[in-house]
């Protein structure tokens, strides 16, 4: 670690500095070089000139394509599954009203002694429910061949029954105004 600088003298704010004596050691610095004027200012050299452009004409060429394809294939002829399909849909509904018009009395009576907010919270869970059992029924594969719909024809018997119960035992257009007011039939 260097030795601490110790101050020779004190000089006031405002006084004039001292004089240097030649306690600098007697080394005199070395005087000034002369001054030597910068080189003149030379301009770069010229860029070479631009190459000549190359024109390169080509004759338009024509390409005619024709695509013919034969006639377009025949769908395949539907299974039996599938022309019963929408037969199974009515059947479904159809064996669907008996138990949609009980349904449809409990889901009244709801509404007669608990308000129509449960009503609809009942419908709206056995209507869940029914799809939710519909569509896990749909997504299996079916055993055998000749078992193709029968399960299927249960779950979607009563998610017919669960839809067609909230219509004919709650009102439907009126409910929004019957839950903002208050007001019972």
């Amino acid at each position: 670690m260097p030795d601490p600088i110790e101050p020779t003298a004190v000089i006031p704010a405002g006084w004039p500095l001292p004089t240097r004596t030649g306690g600098g050691g007697g080394v005199v610095p070395p005087p000034r070089p002369p001054y030597v004027p910068p080189a003149p200012y030379t301009p770069p050299p010229a860029p070479a000139p631009r190459p000549t452009p190359v024109v390169v004409t080509v004759d338009p060429i024509r390409i005619d394509v024709t695509i013919t394809t034969g006639p377009p294939p025949e769908p395949d002829p539907p299974t039996w599954a599938d022309r019963f399909q929408a037969r199974r849909n009515a059947l479904c509904c159809f064996l669907a009203f008996l138990p949609a018009t009980a349904w449809a009395g409990v889901l009244h009576e709801a509404w007669q002694q608990a308000g129509l907010s449960a009503a609809w919270v009942m419908a709206g869970t056995a209507t869940g429910a029914a799809a939710l059992f519909d569509q896990r029924q749909r997504g299996r594969a079916p055993s055998t061949p000749t078992d193709r719909g029968r399960g299927n024809l249960l779950t979607r018997t009563a998610l017919c029954a669960a839809l067609l119960g909230p219509a004919l035992g709650l009102p439907i257009v009126g409910s929004a105004a019957f839950l903002i007011t208050g007001v019972t039939p």
